[in-house]
């Protein structure tokens, strides 16, 4: 594996002289002076997942210099299923997907969901997302801005919209495994922690589902179309520095050898009712894709 600068990760869980609750689902959120939306997220994924009867956690992966550390803890003061991991400067490598590779070692469920701790990502969307993994309908389940359903809206300007799909077109032809997926860019996704048994993942940038992808041993993909939302408070941390750092890391994932030599899983299409993702809007009936061998 070519140099980056960056540590190499392999998600290895940490052996534990406490044996914890047996965990479905850790939804696994990172999180970057985002202390105003953190009640939100946990009474929406609550919501979401509480009905269910799945037993789950939420894990916070914490990049903060300001109070949010202290609002995510008074929530796993109190007995909510919520979890902080706050990484301190020095110990922040490879940016958002550094952060979501910490949650995937760290996870003690079978299945980690990720979603933005910025509320873009509809937590609504958490409970269908778990049934596709849990009744083992896919290894992979990619919340998609780009079918039937699917809007980018949220990402403000007509440009951000238009680099946001040419990265999409230019992260497919690269990586033709990643074709199997409308929108290989998401944020918002799940997978069964198997598929990263024994892979050593790089992590670097704001798109760690195509470092997922690339190395990871999943057969099956599935997909459930949602909105992307405007963030209601702060700024995006995305840049021209980010979108360099990508193309960097795409370029070196697709002269890999090995990763181009995984076969490309094969389509067919499956559908199932899903919920609108809007808290506010009516109940709609849409669209999984699910692909595999």
């Amino acid at each position: 594996m070519r140099s980056s600068g960056t540590r190499s990760i392999t998600p290895v869980r940490t052996p534990s002289t406490v044996r914890p609750p047996v965990v479905d689902i850790t939804v696994i959120i990172p999180t970057r002076h985002e202390r105003e939306t953190v009640d939100v997220l946990v009474e929406r994924v609550r919501r979401a997942l509480g009905p269910t009867g799945y037993h789950y956690e939420v894990l916070f992966v914490d990049d903060s210099d300001d109070e949010t550390p202290e609002a995510i803890a008074a929530h796993e003061g109190v007995g909510s299923p919520v979890r902080l991991l706050h990484r301190r400067p020095g110990t922040r490598a490879g940016g958002l997907a550094g952060a979501l590779c910490a949650g995937f070692a760290d996870a003690r469920g079978s299945h980690a969901l990720c979603i933005s701790g910025d509320l873009q990502h509809p937590p609504e969307l958490l409970a269908p997302m778990a049934r596709v993994l849990i009744d083992g309908i896919a290894d992979v389940v990619v919340g998609t801005r780009y079918v039937a359903g699917g809007e980018s809206a949220g990402l403000g300007s007509a440009w951000r919209r238009m680099a946001s799909a040419a990265s999409r077109d230019v992260t497919r032809l690269a990586l033709p495994r990643l074709r199997a997926t409308t929108d290989p860019g998401s944020g918002l996704f799940g997978i069964h922690l198997d598929i990263l048994r024994g892979v050593e993942l790089d992590p670097r940038g704001n798109k760690p589902l195509v470092e997922v992808l690339a190395r990871g041993n999943w057969t099956s993909i599935a997909e459930v179309p949602y909105r992307f939302g405007a963030r209601p408070t702060g700024r995006s941390s995305a840049s021209v520095a980010e979108g360099l750092q990508f193309a960097r890391h795409l370029t070196g994932l697709a002269s890999n050898r090995a990763i181009r030599r995984r076969r490309r899983p094969v389509g067919t299409c499956v559908a199932f009712g899903m919920p609108s993702g809007d808290p506010d809007g009516p109940e709609s009936s849409t669209l999984v894709l699910s692909y595999g061998n």
